[in-house]
């Protein structure tokens, strides 16, 4: 998949390897040995060319500082979205708490895609913190395989509505891991 970043990045390459090829016809032409007038005047396309080419570098380095800033400012972005609705969740299960109702479970689809990604994209040690991060201790869950150990975590924290918390320290842990839930 192309993004916008790499189009432009394409775009500005374009251009100069255009250029580029447009200098090479130049000196090409120099060295046939054509008349000095004509030379002379090659030799003044060779170096307006070359000003051309210098002009779209500066720009297209412009062109990625823009993209770098907008990626960070998105990637801040998204990371604050995540911390809000993992508030949003914690508030939901202290009202939940408070009121005695219990919070909407979680689909299955999202326990699946997290059990996914906790066995196949995390190593044991790595599981072993994120379960501390929410506050749970694995010895005492129990589980002997990578995957046995996962599912004793989602199902511990699904029966006390704590799914996102997972999600979110997930998230802090590994932002690489991309989850298409909200917790």
């Amino acid at each position: 998949m192309i993004d916008v970043s790499n189009g432009v990045l394409l775009t500005g390459l374009f251009f100069l390897l255009v250029s580029a090829t447009l200098i090479f016809v130049a000196l090409y032409r120099i060295r046939a040995g054509l008349p000095e007038t004509s030379e002379a005047r090659l030799r003044l396309e060779v170096a307006d060319l070359k000003r051309q080419v210098a002009a779209q570098e500066a720009e297209l380095r412009k062109m990625q500082s823009a993209i770098q800033t907008l990626t960070d400012a998105w990637t801040a972005d998204r990371i604050k979205l995540t911390q809000v609705i993992a508030l949003n969740h914690d508030l939901e299960v202290q009202l939940a708490s408070l009121t005695g109702k219990a919070v909407g479970p979680v689909a299955v689809k999202t326990l699946t895609m997290l059990r996914k990604a906790l066995v196949e994209r995390l190593r044991l040690d790595e599981l072993s913190v994120l379960a501390a991060d929410v506050e749970v201790d694995m010895e005492d869950l129990g589980g002997e395989t990578q995957e046995a150990k996962a599912l004793k975590l989602l199902q511990y924290l699904q029966d006390r509505n704590r799914v996102g918390s997972l999600v979110y320290a997930l998230r802090r842990m590994r932002p690489d891991i991309q989850l298409d839930v909200a917790p």
